[in-house]
């Protein structure tokens, strides 16, 4: 049975003992794509760290996430960051930082490899009610797992071969598709058009690498929204079982006082190499971003959660590990128990690498060439060679655009705001105009790049990020869900 440790019990056996065990460091370093230890011909210095750290992921790097989780009353700095940030390091120092017995760090990893690309599913419980997040998180995992639930049974439906892992407030899911593969030629020829400035940055990837990766957050949505209706039917149906109305959205909604269940497709709003994913066996370290939310005495009595394999899917049969996602918390929050799921399952199961999910990916893919999605969102916009930024200034044009108070960054605004402007300049999915559409289309992509591009709000963020890329991502994901039951 799973112990209850606080904090600092906790911390003490993490930092001593956990990313030092052997079959713990393989188990991550399978999950990295990496079979055996990692030759280092030198030791690394904090010096060097710092020369080589990067905001961005490649195929080569590791994520280092720098929240400070330790507790309270010992509170440090030290010489990683400690801001709560993501930063990138040579995947050659992981070991590095797997050694350090004081500093204890999440560990990430790039969507995009150097021999192919992740499928990979985000799905998230949030909520404006902190506490449920760190000191009832058995309950937020049983209002999750009934759409976990939906979401293996679709998985079973497309044959998507995948591994399953229990994160800091959610799940994930994952999968692999090798580039040397047919169905990887098939990501790169239906993305369409890759906007020119992504390739042509100083930190580009290969454009057959961005485009698979269109492909592949395009296909992330098509799955979440052949998902959203059923599950926001069930939820709403069963409220008196969950004591509360649980929304499912595409992605985090705080305006909605009991939250709800993200399925995070905002990953196609980004370039290739920011987006990345949770690796099994790393430490839950985000919660430690709540812990003035909640109060310092309550947080110090809760313990380092662990990220474990939950279920995975190979050869055609499904194997779960727990009955429920809430009898997996306490397995993750106990780090010998937690140790005990990772030992059997390098023994038993994949051991932590990434399943091949290419005949699944296959499947997926006819579906949603098929879908309207596909055909009257996703198509026309690659048909559209350019988007009228500039012509947005004109203040004849101000009558089109809606009032709105909050940032263009932010869900909720957006969805008054790209649905109003696609409404404004004659976009009507309801209507069989492909042409009417796509032109509308264009003007609501042309209208958020031109705020995107001249706001100040924005200057920073889009130091690092495309405007038009960015908007081109959120129209989608905004209008996308006019599909939901249209699939």
């Amino acid at each position: 049975m799973p112990r209850i440790l606080d904090r600092e019990q906790s911390y003490r056996i993490l930092c001593e003992k956990w990313y030092r065990d052997p079959f713990v460091r393989e188990f991550i370093y399978r999950g990295m794509g990496v079979e055996g230890d990692i030759d280092r011909d030198r030791l690394v210095n904090d010096i060097e760290y710092s020369k080589q750290q990067s905001m961005w992921l490649k195929p080569w790097t590791i994520g280092i996430t720098g929240y400070n989780i330790y507790p309270i009353h010992e509170y440090r700095e030290s010489n990683f960051r400690s801001d709560g940030l993501f930063y990138a390091y040579p995947k050659e120092l992981l070991p590095d930082f797997l050694n350090d017995t004081q500093h204890i760090r999440g560990i990430h990893a790039s969507h995009i490899r150097n021999d192919g690309i992740d499928f990979y599913l985000d799905v998230d419980r949030y909520t404006n009610d902190k506490r449920l997040l760190i000191v009832d998180q058995a309950r937020l995992f049983a209002e999750l797992d009934p759409f976990y639930r939906m979401i293996r049974g679709k998985l079973h439906d497309f044959d998507i071969e995948h591994r399953a892992m229990i994160t800091c407030k959610g799940i994930n899911i994952l999968g692999s598709v090798h580039e040397d593969s047919d169905v990887y030629k098939r990501l790169v020829n239906i993305a369409g058009p890759i906007n020119q400035l992504l390739v042509n940055r100083d930190e580009h990837v290969p454009e057959n690498k961005e485009r698979a990766y269109k492909a592949m957050t395009r296909l992330q949505q098509y799955f979440f929204l052949t998902l959203i209706a059923s599950a926001q039917r069930f939820y709403t149906e069963n409220q008196g079982r969950f004591g509360r109305f649980v929304r499912v959205e595409i992605s985090d909604r705080f305006k909605y006082a009991g939250g709800g269940i993200a399925c995070d497709m905002t990953n196609r709003r980004k370039r290739a190499n920011e987006p990345f994913r949770e690796i099994e066996g790393s430490i839950c370290d985000k919660n430690a971003c709540y812990a003035d939310d909640i109060g310092h005495d309550a947080f110090n009595r809760t313990p380092i959660p662990i990220k474990i394999p939950i279920g995975e899917r190979m050869n055609g049969e499904n194997r779960f590990f727990f009955n429920s996602l809430s009898d997996a918390v306490g397995f993750r929050n106990d780090p010998w128990a937690a140790f005990d799921v990772v030992k059997h399952n390098a023994e038993h199961s994949l051991g932590g690498r990434i399943p091949n999910c290419e005949n699944g990916m296959n499947n997926l893919i006819n579906a949603y060439l098929n879908s309207k999605l596909y055909h009257c969102l996703h198509k026309p916009i690659d048909e559209i060679t350019y988007f009228p930024v500039n012509e947005w200034h004109d203040p004849g044009k101000a009558y089109l655009i809606p009032q709105w108070s909050e940032s263009l960054l932010n869900p909720d605004t957006l969805d008054v705001v790209i649905y109003n402007v696609f409404k404004n300049v004659g976009g009507d999915f309801s209507s069989n105009d492909y042409n009417r559409n796509k032109n509308a289309l264009k003007e609501t992509i042309g209208f958020l790049a031109s705020r995107y591009r001249s706001d100040p709000e924005f200057k920073l963020y889009f130091e690092h990020h495309d405007p038009v890329t960015c908007s081109v991502g959120w129209v989608e994901l905004i209008l996308g869900q006019h599909f939901i039951r249209r699939i």
